[in-house]
């Protein structure tokens, strides 16, 4: 008696390659069918899902290494060269603007909801909101004690989560968890009225 097996075969899953050195950050879309990844000291690169390269981001800032990438719902990317050189790219990779934060370094950054604002965190404990379509910011939160380490917005807009970390002599680390009561839309509101209050600390 014979039996009848059936074998799967497996389907060789992609291998990007494009980068000679290490890669530093990472962004993948199912929906766009696009990766994007930055390696150190060199490019943004753009593939397809299938392997293939699209493009190669501009580095306006030579042989910098792009550490963060945050992309908005509407396909623009923004990048973080070094320590604190922000760029704003089209997701064709044309450079759009860019703005530089010289006394920080830029630890962490999200994105709200519409994409209009990137909360932007550093290594000094600043924490600020900025506007993605030219990088300027419009609000800063008093000055936290420590390092922001992580940054996260709730899903109705109104809350914002920052994770700080400080480090003793002894190597030990003690966590701290701040929230804070962000109203995006009254930022647009205080575009127009100052005397308007966006954010408040809990």
């Amino acid at each position: 008696m014979y039996t009848r097996r059936k074998y799967l075969v497996r389907r060789r899953d992609p291998i990007l390659t494009g980068h000679d050195s290490e890669i530093t950050c990472l962004w993948i879309s199912a929906e766009l069918g696009i990766v994007v990844s930055g390696s150190e000291h060199s490019l943004i690169l753009q593939y397809t899902l299938t392997e293939d390269i699209l493009r190669a981001f501009e580095n306006p800032y030579h042989m910098s290494t792009p550490r963060l990438l945050a992309p908005s719902n509407d396909g623009d990317i923004i990048v973080c060269y070094n320590r604190s050189n922000l760029c704003l790219y089209t997701l064709n990779g044309k450079l759009m603007r860019q703005a530089i934060f010289e006394d920080e370094t830029i630890q962490n950054m999200v994105l709200n909801s519409d994409s209009q604002y990137t909360v932007i965190g550093g290594d000094r404990g600043f924490v600020q909101i900025l506007r993605i379509h030219d990088l300027q910011p419009v609000y800063a939160y008093p000055q936290c004690d420590a390092s922001i380490r992580s940054l996260a917005i709730t899903h109705d807009q109104n809350f914002l989560e920052i994770l700080l970390f400080t480090y003793s002599i002894a190597s030990l680390s003690t966590g701290c968890l701040i929230v804070f009561d962000v109203n995006f839309n009254a930022i647009n509101q205080s575009r127009r009225d100052p005397a308007t209050i966006v954010a408040n600390s809990i």
